[in-house]
């Protein structure tokens, strides 16, 4: 298993507070893809991920680990499928 820490974007209809960062860890074996996307808070608009994992859930993320980001502007792609071809690119490319 291979585990990395994103920020997720929360949002809570019945909280005051609307809109809430939670950091998890994420098995990266399950998460099928990960998608630029614009989210739009309060007054802005910022750069975000959406996430796909093999359960059907999804999430909106704010900060992702950089390699996996690097890897999305590098090749330029608008998605990345984490494959096991990607993971072994992700898993060597990884800072220590």
């Amino acid at each position: 298993m291979e585990f990395a820490k994103f920020t997720l974007l929360s949002i809570k209809e019945n909280e005051p507070i609307r809109e809430r960062e939670e950091e998890i860890l994420l098995n990266l074996n399950h998460v099928v893809s990960i998608k630029p996307i614009n989210l739009v808070l309060a007054e802005k608009v910022m750069k975000g991920y959406w996430i796909r994992l093999t359960n059907g859930k999804k999430y909106r993320a704010i900060k992702i680990p950089f390699y996996i980001e690097d890897t999305i502007i590098r090749d330029g792609q608008q998605s990345v499928y984490i494959e096991e071809e990607n993971l072994k690119y992700l898993e060597s490319n990884e800072v220590q």
